[in-house]
C-alpha cells in the first residue's frame, strides 16, 4: 500500500478549493435540515391503509424532481415507505398511485415543496385546495 501524504494547498486555487469545501459543508447541513423537515411532516401523515377507499385524500407531503412529483397521502415510519400519487411530468398518462421508498427518493435528489400545504388529491390525481370549515 502506498503512503498517502496530505498537504495544504498553497497554490493559486487554494482559496477557491477552500471556499468550495465550505460551500459543500453548508449545502450538506442544509440538506440534513431539509431531510429532518421531510420526516417530521411525514410523521403527521396517516399510516399505510388508513385512507384506503377514500375518493379524496389529504396530501401530507409533496416531493418533486425534474421528471416526477410524488404526492404522499400515507406513510409507514418503520419501513420509510410512502403511498401516494406519482405524477410523471413528461407524460401524465404514465402517472399512477403506488408505494415509494422515501430513502431512495431522497438519494435520487427529490426535494420537498415547503410551501405546499392544505391540499387534497382525488383518485384521478387532481389537486385541490382543502376546504376550510368555518365554525
Amino acid at each position: 500500500m502506498k503512503n498517502v501524504e496530505f498537504v495544504k494547498v498553497e497554490a493559486v486555487g487554494g482559496d477557491w478549493l477552500e471556499s468550495q469545501f465550505k460551500k459543500y459543508i453548508q449545502q450538506n447541513n442544509m440538506l440534513k435540515s431539509q431531510i429532518k423537515i421531510i420526516y417530521s411532516r411525514l410523521s403527521e401523515a396517516p399510516k399505510l391503509y388508513e385512507t384506503d377507499g377514500a375518493k379524496i385524500r389529504d396530501v401530507a407531503v409533496k416531493l418533486f424532481h425534474s421528471l416526477f412529483t410524488l404526492y404522499v397521502v400515507e406513510y409507514d415510519p418503520k419501513d420509510k415507505l410512502a403511498f401516494g400519487y406519482m405524477k410523471n411530468e413528461e407524460d401524465e398518462y404514465l402517472s399512477e398511485w403506488g408505494y415509494s421508498s422515501i430513502e431512495e427518493l431522497l438519494e435520487l435528489g427529490f426535494k420537498m415543496d415547503l410551501y405546499f400545504e392544505d391540499r387534497t388529491i382525488a383518485f384521478d390525481g387532481t389537486i385541490s385546495k382543502k376546504e376550510s370549515h368555518a365554525v
